[in-house]
């Protein structure tokens, strides 16, 4: 399926692109990492990344956060252009259970309630996704559904619990502060 491109959500990666391109201490303080394979990311069943995803590839190869760093370690594609990218299954296996298998050891009935609830997720989110900041609560996914959107979810306890376009969260993270 060919991917969805709503032109204001490629307008917002543009402009913020443009931004930190002008501004890169918003952004960065290390060396940017483009990807010069972007345009050509597919993902595993062949089709191709949303165009949103692919635009902000083409500026820095790691995906952006919210976090002081301003750029996650988590790579949007190897070397050879071949995008990070798990089933929504495996992506939900280690943000509900794998993050805890620790702390509950072998409750087996937490285990069977986390995996029916696995299940339950993937069936509402499928496609593909990554998980943005491993060691950070919520757990940000960058989510790839199969209508071709780029979304962004947020997980804690149990439930998805907010998500939003791919765009507007990057767009949001380097607004300007407001003036006093």
């Amino acid at each position: 399926m060919p991917t969805v491109s709503d032109s204001n959500d490629i307008s917002l990666i543009t402009r913020t692109i443009e931004l930190l391109r002008a501004e890169p201490a918003l952004y960065s303080s290390g060396k940017l990492d483009p990807l010069s394979k972007a345009a050509s990311l597919v993902l595993p069943d062949g089709s191709q990344v949303p165009e949103v995803v692919r635009l902000w590839a083409a500026f820095d190869n790691r995906y952006p956060t919210y976090l002081s760093s301003r750029r996650t370690d988590v790579r949007i594609a190897d070397s050879k252009g071949k995008m990070r990218i798990k089933p929504m299954a495996k992506i939900f296996k280690a943000v509900c259970l794998d993050s805890i298998l620790d702390e509950i050891g072998d409750e087996k009935e937490t285990v069977a309630y986390l995996k029916d609830l696995i299940v339950k997720l993937t069936e509402k989110h499928p496609g593909f996704g990554v998980q943005l900041d491993p060691d950070e609560t919520p757990d940000r996914i960058l989510w790839l559904p199969p209508d071709g959107r780029a979304m962004l979810l947020w997980y804690e306890d149990d439930a998805v619990n907010r998500q939003e376009s791919f765009s507007a969260w990057v767009g949001s993270l380097f607004e300007p502060d407001p003036v006093a």
